[in-house]
């Protein structure tokens, strides 16, 4: 990110997010609709068992960016995928956004 703005330009990467965006709706338009779908994604915060079918996974790549940062406006215009550790990595240098959680160190997890 240059300047608050990804490089590039917030146009061309909103212009991108929506060519992504546009390529989702036409395979998801594709497939059957009694067919199960998932998203393709490389992080997930659920954890449960799934069984082996096979489904169709969209790639939902390039919706995970953090597109432009406003530190006077305090707002960030975010991709539906984007993670928090992304986000925080964008606005933590502006105070924004803790890179922990509160009263981790408190936490039965930390250090480990």
């Amino acid at each position: 990110m240059v300047g608050g703005t990804m490089s590039g330009g917030l146009n061309a990467a909103l212009a991108d997010y929506r060519v992504t965006a546009n390529r989702l709706a036409g395979e998801l338009a594709a497939i059957d609709p009694n067919e199960p779908v998932r998203l393709g994604k490389r992080t997930s915060n659920l954890f449960r068992l799934r069984d082996n079918k096979p489904v169709h996974r969209l790639d939902v790549t390039g919706l995970d960016q953090v597109f432009h940062v406003d530190p006077d406006a305090m707002t960030a215009d975010v991709g539906g995928m984007t993670t928090y550790e992304d986000l925080v990595d964008a606005t933590l240098p502006y105070g924004w956004c803790r890179w922990s959680c509160h009263n981790c160190e408190r936490s039965p997890w930390a250090g480990r």
